[in-house]
């Protein structure tokens, strides 16, 4: 009696990453994909100063990204009441 062998799937195959790298995401068709996060601030409460810094330490980010980019942002509302309920600190 021959039995027949299954063959086994595995959950990487199915993803289209191959490698990280030093935080870099390298896909299967030879793409890159870096992902950062920035923790939002109020610019329209800050000194002038702080704005000015502000926008030269973004301008210098932007400039450093390759010609070739993709940015995607994403916003969620939050409960104001809970906002200042817990003394400006995020609420879970």
């Amino acid at each position: 009696m021959s039995r027949k062998l299954k063959q086994v799937i595995s959950c990487q195959s199915f993803s289209p990453i191959s490698d990280v790298r030093d935080g870099i995401i390298v896909t299967k068709d030879g793409k890159f994909v870096k992902l950062m996060e920035f923790s939002p601030i109020n610019y329209g409460l800050r000194s002038n100063e702080d704005k000015n810094m502000i926008t030269a330490q973004y301008a210098a980010a932007i400039r450093s990204f390759p010609s070739v980019v993709q940015i995607k942002v994403l916003s969620k509302r939050k409960c104001r009441t809970l906002y200042f309920r817990h003394g400006g600190k995020c609420a879970p």
